[in-house]
């Protein structure tokens, strides 16, 4: 069972997700699901999150002893894979920015790894970087009937070793890793 964000805004986000048995939970984001991963139980993996993974697996992308910085607050993205990527399998330096971080270029431009989720049309741009760094970007905006990533791409491609771009970075790659956790639900 998957339940689709965003919710109207009078829901509370938390309630609603609760109320799906844990054990059908393909997205893993109930409190249940997401308290496992403290226990380093990566069994199942909010889907964004494992999507995160496969791409920094199948690029090769080595996390241990980096330099990772996550843009956000959210529950889908920041939370889990900032408990995922400074477990004892990954190994990374994870720190945690957002809206009241005082100094956020501080922080990106000395990330090796950048996942911004924060979900504001294009407010990171170039300066922000590390040349040589990796940028995923996951966050969604829509402004005027566009949508739009929280990275503004001008003039990044012979500058990071690395992107995921929004659209059609992560987003689909996601829906594999629903399916992935569909399949280990039903076994």
């Amino acid at each position: 069972m998957i339940v689709q964000l965003p919710l109207p805004e009078h829901l509370n986000v938390e309630k609603v997700i609760d109320l799906i048995p844990s054990e059908i939970d393909v997205d893993g984001l109930t409190t249940f699901n997401l308290g496992r991963l403290y226990s380093e139980n990566l069994n199942i993996i909010p889907a964004t999150s494992l999507a995160i993974l496969e791409l920094l697996s199948h690029y090769e992308i080595e996390t241990e002893d980096k330099n990772i910085v996550i843009a956000g607050r959210s529950r889908l993205v920041t939370s889990p894979l900032s408990k995922i990527l400074s477990s004892k399998k990954y190994n990374g330096n994870v720190s945690v920015i957002h809206s009241k971080t005082s100094n956020p270029k501080e922080f990106i431009s000395n990330a090796d790894i950048f996942i911004s989720a924060v979900g504001k049309s294009k407010i990171f741009d170039k300066s922000y970087f590390k040349e040589g760094s990796y940028v995923i970007d996951v966050g969604i905006s829509v402004v005027d009937g566009k949508s739009y990533g929280d990275i503004d791409t001008s003039d990044l491609d012979n500058y990071l070793i690395g992107r995921a771009p929004y659209p059609g970075g992560i987003g689909p790659v996601t829906v594999s890793g629903l399916y992935s956790n569909l399949a280990k639900l039903i076994s």
